[in-house]
């Protein structure tokens, strides 16, 4: 019998793919080692790379060090012992494993693949068998790569999710076979059983609120996704991933379709099957007729028009016209047809969007005046609404100089417009209630109550005839919500009247505070 001390001395490289369980690193090693004593081999290190794709080099720590550790001449070994051909690498270009090989070669170090049929002696049937499975390991990883591309594309028609980022504002939540929901998976959790999906669900409350706000205070506040980061840092507000806000992640919020409800998939591949093999493996972006969409699958937290007109505005600012140049193609669409509306706009496709000339200019009616149009219909309204939206600012500000000048304490929320917190105990929310003429002649307010359940207190300024001086308030407590009349006429019964008030000075004193003396005798 040999004495184990003349055993030459050899290393063994494993590793463990995502693909089959029958490349465990155990079934590797048993087959290597089985293959070592044999041969009269001593393995005398063991490199691993567990759950590493074979693809490419980079990021199989094992391998690189091991190519390190030869190249250095170091190598205190003759010999790599290897699984099979695929283990070594399923490199997309066969020269590279080749490569890679005849560097442990010139070394003097003998690669050994311990389950193939073939013995890798250099000679040319064993290279002719070499390449054949060289090739083979690498068309393996492609026809995987699109069997899963295909498998992950009927799921996102489905409604499933297909992996990424869930955004701000919302959550994923992993559903069994019968779609029932099994609870929300937290940042870094992903479903374990193999029969679960996941779909996108509303998140927090507090987190919705806030990416309708971000839509509003971009399309009609004129905010630039600058301003509004440095309004939500100002206020401490992180994104989902505790980071502060940029530019760059409110406008992924204004883009990103997830939030009207569509499960979009394919915006970039990174498949092999995209890759020619002497390219390397990476990320690019798709053509948007290679995108999968699957529209209204999840819960929306913008309504799609909404969501279209901030993406006119975004595409505006790409192809950017001057002032005269959208005045000239508004005066061209008069002409043709006649009469100019937001509809006839946007129907138009070489038009750009009516959002666009509401961005540009302070609304579609100031347009209209600056070609010289009148529209047959009474536009006055909208003017109204302009002016009370700057009337609410104001009034807001006197009721908070009223609350403060009897010592109480006076915090704004950017989230939501209207609202104020008095003392850090009582939140109030503003509305202005304007003034409607009917058919009949007679007046007509209507009272719109947000569903805030935080809102303790709603105080409506009721507008004059002439919608530029207040006639009244009404202090309605979230209590009262539910029996309040949305419509308010000029005369009212005794219940709604017990809610009205000719101003707010009263309200403002039950806050003040009173310093209490304590006397010690």
């Amino acid at each position: 019998m040999e004495c184990e001390t003349n055993r030459e001395r050899a290393v063994a490289y494993v590793r463990m793919s995502t693909d089959q369980q029958d490349y465990s690193i155990k079934n590797q090693m048993e087959a290597i080692e089985e293959y070592a004593e044999k041969n009269h081999l001593e393995i005398t290190e063991i490199f691993k790379d567990e759950g590493k794709s074979g693809v490419q080099l980079k990021g199989r720590a094992a391998m690189v060090s091991l190519l390190e550790l030869v190249k250095s001449g170091k190598a205190d070994f003759k010999h790599l012992l290897v699984y099979d051909v695929s283990r070594f690498g399923r490199f997309q270009n066969a020269d590279e494993a080749a490569f890679h090989e005849y560097e442990f070669n010139r070394a003097g170090i003998y690669v050994h693949y311990c389950a193939e049929e073939f013995i890798n002696d250099g000679t040319a049937i064993s290279s002719w068998f070499k390449m054949g499975k060289r090739l083979e390991a690498g068309s393996y990883s492609r026809n995987l790569s699109e069997k899963v591309f295909r498998g992950q594309c009927n799921l996102v028609r489905l409604g499933f999710r297909q992996g990424g980022t869930i955004g701000y504002g919302l959550r994923r939540m992993r559903v069994n076979a019968q779609g029932e929901h099994l609870g929300i998976l937290e940042k870094g959790q992903y479903k374990a059983i193999q029969t679960d999906r996941v779909v996108q669900v509303l998140g927090p409350e507090e987190e919705v609120r806030i990416v309708r706000w971000i839509y509003d205070s971009f399309i009609k506040r004129g905010k630039s996704e600058r301003e509004i980061a440095e309004l939500l840092n100002r206020k401490g507000i992180k994104t989902d991933l505790g980071r502060e806000w940029c530019a760059a992640s409110v406008l992924q919020i204004l883009t990103n379709e997830k939030y009207i409800g569509n499960n979009v998939f394919n915006k970039t591949s990174g498949r092999l099957s995209n890759l020619r093999s002497f390219e390397k493996r990476r990320v690019i972006k798709t053509d948007r007729e290679q995108w999968v969409r699957a529209e209204n699958v999840f819960p929306a937290i913008i309504d799609a028009s909404t969501f279209r007109i901030v993406q006119s505005i975004i595409n505006e600012r790409t192809r950017k016209y001057s002032n005269e140049e959208l005045l000239d193609k508004l005066k061209k669409l008069l002409s043709c047809r006649g009469k100019v509306s937001g509809i006839l706009i946007d129907e138009e496709e070489w038009m750009p969007s009516s959002a666009v000339y509401s961005h540009r200019f302070g609304g579609l009616l100031r347009a209209y005046e600056l070609i010289g149009y009148s529209p047959q219909k009474d536009y006055s309204y909208i003017q109204i609404n302009k002016y009370l939206r700057n009337l609410h600012a104001c009034i807001l500000e006197k009721m908070e100089t009223g609350f403060e000048k009897y010592g109480a304490l006076v915090e704004k929320n950017i989230v939501e417009d209207g609202t104020r917190w008095i003392n850090r105990e009582i939140k109030i929310m503003l509305n202005v209630s304007r003034c409607r003429r009917m058919g009949s002649g007679r007046s007509r307010w209507v009272i719109r109550l947000e569903r805030l359940d935080d809102v303790d207190f709603f105080i409506i300024a009721r507008m004059n005839s002439d919608n530029k001086t207040i006639k009244d308030y009404y202090l309605i407590s979230r209590f009262d919500r539910e029996s309040i009349d949305s419509k308010i006429n000029e005369e009212n019964g005794f219940f709604m009247e017990a809610f009205r008030h000719d101003d707010m000075d009263w309200f403002y004193q039950i806050f003040s505070r009173t310093h209490i003396s304590t006397l010690i005798k």
